[in-house]
């Protein structure tokens, strides 16, 4: 595996037209020790390639991105335990990492590199600590919250208060008759939510535990980071962030500096930088493809 002599970068992305995304794919049932997890084979003759998604996400949502990338890599996808259509049980890290394992044989994928959006980004990187033959981890954008003195311009204490505040915000909507009112709007609307807000509210407390950066370093394997700088427009996660949207900048910030020395002090990481915002597997698939073709390259 060839990585680029560069290693971040920062790149402006157009919005672009796309026609509707029809690539096939099968299904399958894999049993992870009795829990049942969904997975999509998109096929192709490449070298494996499984993607995982982000937190209150399903796999659908990576489909624009496996259409990019089905004709350099075999690409599998799954629902985490507790979203999509596998079964809901608590999620932790270490379970996760024994779903990824158990799609992994069930596939007979060998040492398959793994590439995740957001969650799935930690993920990719904690599978490929505990798995040595691991050829490449990829995250797209999966940074958590970060440590408080990530938060340039703040004071940490102003920075705990508010990562305080903000935890209260998403108790109140995923908790008792705001949470109940939520759900009952999606029903009437038709749509299934991806994840129960318990397992959203476990999801939160294991990605808050991890040293993010202590993982990038103890990973033996090539690492894609991908960095999505451009503010959110979401109105979902302006609901439920508020006033915490200034805060997430001030973290991107922190961010930027901190992968830049990651990257600068080990050479087994990419970093790149781009000015989208965090759903860019949405919005920007072709460009998140040719990253990673590059990478791999």
């Amino acid at each position: 595996m060839r990585l680029p002599e560069i290693h971040q970068q920062r790149q402006p992305l157009m919005r672009t037209r796309r026609p509707p995304d029809s690539t096939p794919f099968t299904t399958r049932t894999v049993d992870s020790g009795g829990i049942k997890l969904a997975t999509r084979d998109y096929g192709g003759h490449g070298p494996p390639l499984l993607l995982m998604h982000g937190a209150g996400m399903e796999q659908s949502s990576l489909q624009p991105l496996a259409r990019q990338l089905h004709s350099t890599f075999r690409v599998i996808s799954f629902d985490f335990r507790g979203h999509g259509r596998s079964d809901s049980v608590p999620w932790t890290f270490a379970a996760t990492v024994r779903d990824v394992s158990a799609v992994t044989a069930a596939y007979r994928l060998e040492a398959p590199a793994l590439a995740g959006h957001s969650l799935g980004g930690m993920v990719a990187a904690a599978y490929a600590r505990e798995h040595p033959n691991c050829p490449a981890a990829i995250n797209i954008d999966g940074h958590g919250r970060g440590r408080v003195d990530q938060y340039l311009g703040y004071e940490q204490a102003e920075v705990r208060a508010l990562m305080h505040e903000q935890q209260k915000r998403l108790d109140r909507l995923t908790r008792g008759p705001v949470a109940a009112l939520l759900r009952g709007m999606l029903t009437v609307l038709r749509k299934r939510p991806a994840t129960s807000p318990r397992a959203l509210r476990q999801v939160i407390q294991a990605v808050d535990s991890v040293d993010l950066f202590s993982l990038y370093r103890d990973v033996g394997c090539p690492l894609l980071i991908f960095n999505a700088i451009r503010p959110e427009e979401r109105r979902t996660v302006k609901l439920l962030a508020g006033s915490g949207l200034a805060l997430t900048r001030a973290y991107r910030r922190g961010l930027s500096r901190d992968l830049a020395k990651l990257a600068a002090a080990n050479d087994q990481v990419t970093v790149v930088e781009v000015d989208a915002t965090h759903m860019l597997i949405k919005t920007h698939p072709e460009l998140v493809a040719e990253n990673i073709n590059a990478f791999w390259q």
